[in-house]
């Protein structure tokens, strides 16, 4: 399914030299038209192969593994602040019996064109992982006409088992480990022998750096009161991005 011969690839990895000419007129290849003909006509192992590395690239989200609320509502209402759309547009407007593929075609750039503005993108929104799983089974059944070589074990090593009895991360192309804990990598604390350092995402972490930070500083050679500390704790806890020109008004200090 791929242009390159192993030798190309076995130079790759021993030489670090790119198969660039093997495969630049397979990546120039247009997936989405490939993804509406594979469904009704036989497409060559190399314009599969395009259309299957295609599918890993842009394989949307598990809408189970969302974490939180408002994560799961941006998903699926949309974003405006980006204008990009929630998957609940997408379902709407794409029809039952159509796949993913064929749906995002019609949204395809006329080559050579400039892109304007209130036209609607085919990537500017969020999709559901199973929309692509369903898509790559209904590629694979069709195909399966025409090339004897696409089996059973293929399919399930490529894209796992046939819906419904698909997780959306099963097969070489929606794979999806579990993340790793960073916790074996925490350096030791500086203040506290035998434990472990408070990890710099944790709130806390950032609340001892501001507290260290405004230690610091310093006006006319001298360090701040209790009094004016709390002042500008207040103005460093309130603000995203501090300046000291609020601190001195905090502070009633001329510029």
């Amino acid at each position: 399914m791929c242009p390159c011969p192993i030798s190309a690839w076995i130079l790759w990895k021993n030489k670090g030299i790119f198969p660039t000419k093997e495969l630049e007129g397979w990546l120039n290849l247009n997936p989405y038209d490939l993804r509406v003909q594979g469904l009704s006509q036989k497409l060559k192992l190399s314009e599969l192969g395009r259309v299957l590395y295609h599918l890993a690239q842009r394989r949307g989200k598990i809408t189970s593994k969302l974490k939180g609320n408002t994560d799961a509502s941006i998903f699926m209402n949309g974003d405006p602040k980006t204008k990009r759309l929630g998957l609940y547009a997408t379902q709407k407007q794409k029809k039952k019996d159509f796949t993913l593929g064929e749906y995002l075609a019609k949204y395809q750039q006329t080559k050579h064109s400039s892109f304007e503005q209130q036209e609607e993108r085919i990537r500017n929104r969020y999709l559901d992982r199973m929309m692509f799983v369903e898509e790559f089974h209904k590629l694979y059944d069709k195909q399966q006409d025409f090339h004897p070589a696409l089996n059973e074990n293929l399919r399930e090593k490529l894209g796992g088992k046939p819906l419904p009895n698909n997780d959306g991360m099963s097969g070489l192309l929606f794979f999806q480990r579990e993340l790793k804990s960073n916790q074996s990598r925490r350096n030791l604390c500086l203040y506290e022998r035998g434990k472990k350092g408070t990890p710099k995402s944790n709130p806390l972490y950032e609340y001892f750096h501001i507290l260290k930070w405004i230690s610091q500083i310093k006006y006319d050679g001298q360090s701040l009161n209790t009094k004016q500390r709390e002042k500008v704790l207040a103005i460093a806890l309130k603000f995203t991005q501090f300046s000291f020109k609020k601190v001195r008004k905090a502070l009633s200090m001329e510029d």
